[in-house]
């Protein structure tokens, strides 16, 4: 824990990203780099169940920068890839620190994922404290809900078939402390910032 007080703050986002992969299953981790040589933050995987979790991790980089686009939307293609298959799905969250910018980097990664193909299922914001935001969204095939009749929610193979059971898409992050902040979607404790007036 000494050495994560001296990290920089793209480290430190970088591990607790490392963490949420792991909380989700997602153990298996794949050297970091994606089959065409890209290398996101964090690259790990869940083979039993077919989780693949695409992390990155931001510190000075904003989300309308044009570099930092194309590089998220090639980390989504390949989501894409995983998620559209049979059983597969795909979670890709980013990390960031200031609070005021999670619309904007929600936004980025949904119009990104749109543009990919990414079949997005749920999608989010979360505060976890001081400088550790995460925009995320979970892809899943969408005709896997329907197939396995699942009434509460989409299916992913995740205990109960419900998207909801995974770590970053339940009420139990949402209904977690906020921040201290008062910045509207993060100081009410919800994902959803649309929902918030």
């Amino acid at each position: 824990m000494k050495a994560l007080r001296h990290a920089s703050a793209h480290e430190r986002r970088t591990t607790f990203l490392e963490g949420l992969a792991d909380l989700l299953g997602c153990t298996e981790r794949l050297d970091g780099i994606l089959p065409d040589g890209r290398r996101p933050d964090v690259l790990a995987l869940d083979s039993r169940r077919e989780i693949l979790f695409i992390g990155e991790a931001k510190d000075t980089e904003t989300p309308g920068a044009r570099a930092t686009q194309a590089r998220l939307q090639g980390y989504l293609r390949w989501l894409a890839g995983h998620a559209t298959r049979p059983s597969g799905v795909g979670v890709c969250a980013v990390c960031f620190g200031r609070e005021a910018d999670g619309r904007a980097w929600l936004e980025t990664l949904v119009t990104l994922a749109k543009e990919a193909s990414v079949p997005v299922q749920r999608k989010g914001l979360e505060c976890f404290g001081r400088g550790v935001v995460v925009a995320w969204a979970i892809a899943v095939r969408s005709t896997r809900a329907s197939e396995r009749g699942a009434a509460s929610g989409p299916s992913c193979g995740v205990q109960g078939g419900d998207v909801s059971s995974m770590p970053l898409a339940g009420p139990r992050l949402n209904q977690r402390p906020t921040c201290g902040g008062n910045r509207g979607w993060c100081k009410a404790g919800r994902s959803d910032p649309s929902s918030h007036r």
